[in-house]
């Protein structure tokens, strides 16, 4: 960014001075280039083929992946179009849970090929031009509804396949059919249906990294893992670390009598005991209340204890003797839901208000040891509606990867609940659009056939990507496939496995429709707020300015100067 002075008639006469703008041609313009550096950038790590990035935070943290929004995340940019397009990133992410190296790419693509129209000194030009580019988007979707495929939901192998593609796509090369086992058995597990609608909360997911063994040692727990500290397991030596089949109670408050002591300020009151018979009732009378409360959770049958707050000594001593185990200090509301969604118990603030239907049912509560972590497990059976992935693997960053990628896939699973549809994979879906406006085009003129020919000839080079990442001749493969769809067989696309043009769904690589949909809504939106942009006035290097500027007049104020 250059630094200019604004003449005293302009507006930005009343910003400090050192602000930085970018004006006439330079703001729109530089926005194009970024947004084509980074599709550059993202290019090669595009399908299971594709290179990944090894990057280093500010923090020296090092960072492998292939993961879209993550290398975005690690990166820092000093271009405030870069923070666009990273939260772009992080919202595709978040939404669908994949797809954002493809939004990024159409986004630098489409821009790379309106840069030629992108002036602001056409200004009337520019808002009509995304009115066309937003009619070419309503096409685009149009056409990928049509090719999209109802999805049985509870169908776990095409869930699997889904899984796969995504794990590959990530750098995941072993255990891949191991992993998406367990994530579709996870997600089966928590889901939920209401009417004819299927919801997925991705929360109930929880991911435990272990770093050791290999990722074949991975495993699904149809429970909730609780970690705790050394310290902090289950409460009294004397209670069992491990029991079956119990009925859990769950209090949102502290199992103990109110402590009249603690509440007692010595600047407040004041308590004279005239003999020590006084002072002995009044403690066996707090016992006794504390022995009271182990006997009402015994009464109703509990056979495990958790507690959000701390439990009196003397009742977990009364728990240990029956033989019920006891967790305190759960503190966060978190762990409370994640113990009530295990077992279907219901969180009880009052102790004496608790009922036998409060509480819940377990299979098993254990207190385990994973890895460095010592843990509670507890696993509900069938009235589970929360799972728990252990990953176990000796590389930290090929854990970390997997974690990522796993939570990813929850994040799609919850999307495709919604819209239970998908489209064929392998560019193949990209190239049956990319054909159709090509068509499309040649009935319109002027504004709009630019508009189109520009989103037809950006989601070409999705197929050309994975081609080239999977060592395929690049023309030789997507004049093979647009001889396919121009035969209506738009189920075809590049097989990265088999390095050649082939069935799709025969493959078995095929894309979530509710992902396909949400790239191209984020490349739309953001390449409209790109274009635009007609000045960029950044005012970080005002603030360090203005301190030079006052350090300068303090420095000349105490300057002494010696007459010649």
């Amino acid at each position: 960014m250059s630094y200019r002075r604004a003449p005293p008639d302009s507006p930005y006469f009343i910003l400090r001075r050192g602000t930085a703008r970018e004006r006439g041609e330079e703001g729109p313009v530089s926005g194009v280039i970024v947004a084509r550096g980074l599709a550059n950038f993202m290019r090669p790590a595009l399908g299971p083929d594709g290179a990944s990035k090894l990057l280093v935070t500010e923090l020296k943290d090092v960072v492998v992946t292939r993961d879209g929004a993550r290398m975005l995340s690690s990166m820092s940019f000093s271009h405030p179009i870069a923070w666009i397009l990273q939260d772009a990133a992080k919202s595709v992410e978040k939404s669908v849970g994949d797809g954002t190296k493809t939004a990024i790419i159409l986004i630098g693509e489409i821009a790379k090929r309106l840069s030629s129209l992108v002036s602001p000194k056409r200004k009337t030009q520019i808002c009509r031009l995304i009115h066309e580019c937003r009619f070419a988007y309503e096409l685009a979707l149009k056409r990928l509804r049509e090719l999209a495929s109802p999805l049985d939901f509870g169908h776990p192998e095409t869930m699997k396949r889904v899984a796969m593609n995504i794990l590959r796509a990530r750098g995941i090369e072993v255990a891949v059919d191991h992993l998406a086992e367990l994530v579709v058995r996870a997600v089966l597990k928590v889901s939920k249906t209401i009417g004819n609608t299927v919801y997925i909360n991705p929360d109930d997911v929880q991911i435990l990294k272990q770093n050791i063994g290999s990722l074949y040692d991975s495993e699904l727990i149809l429970g909730a893992v609780i970690d705790r500290s050394s310290d902090r397991g289950i409460m009294h030596l004397l209670m069992p670390r491990s029991v079956r089949n119990v009925r859990v109670a769950l209090i949102d408050t502290a199992i103990k009598p109110t402590d009249k002591f603690v509440r007692m300020r010595i600047y407040r009151r004041e308590l004279i005991f005239h003999s020590p018979e006084h002072m002995r009732s009044m403690l066996d009378e707090h016992n006794e209340m504390a022995v009271e409360m182990a006997r009402r959770l015994i009464s109703i049958g509990a056979g495990a204890v958790f507690s959000r707050r701390p439990i009196h000594e003397v009742t977990a001593y009364e728990l240990a003797k029956a033989g019920i185990p006891a967790v305190e200090r759960l503190v966060s509301r978190k762990r409370v839901a994640l113990v009530a969604k295990a077992t279907g118990a219901r969180p009880v603030v009052k102790l004496s208000d608790m009922r036998g239907e409060d509480l819940g049912w377990a299979e098993l509560v254990e207190e385990r040891r994973i890895g460095n972590y010592q843990v509670i497990v507890v696993e509900g059976g069938e009235r589970s509606r929360v799972a728990t992935i252990i990953l176990r693997s000796s590389s930290e960053k090929l854990l970390d990867e997997a974690e990522h990628a796993l939570k990813d896939i929850v994040t799609a699973f919850s999307a495709l609940a919604k819209t239970p549809a998908y489209v064929p994979g392998g560019g193949a879906t990209e190239e049956a659009i990319s054909f159709y406006l090509t068509k499309e085009a040649e009935k319109h003129e002027g504004w709009r056939q630019m508009a189109i020919y520009a989103l037809a000839s950006a989601l070409e080079q999705i197929p050309i990507s994975l081609a080239v990442n999977s060592g395929m001749d690049p023309a030789e493969a997507l004049t093979e496939l647009r001889s396919k769809h121009a035969n209506s067989l738009h189920h075809y696309g590049i097989d990265v496995y088999s390095r050649r043009v082939a069935d799709m769904y025969e493959a078995g690589i095929i894309d979530l429709l509710p992902v396909k949909e949400q790239v191209l809504k984020t490349a739309y939106e953001v390449l409209a707020m790109i274009l635009r942009i007609d000045e960029i006035i950044d005012r970080r290097s005002a603030k360090r300015y203005a301190e030079d500027h006052v350090r300068e007049i303090r420095e000349k104020k105490y300057e002494v100067k010696i007459p010649d």
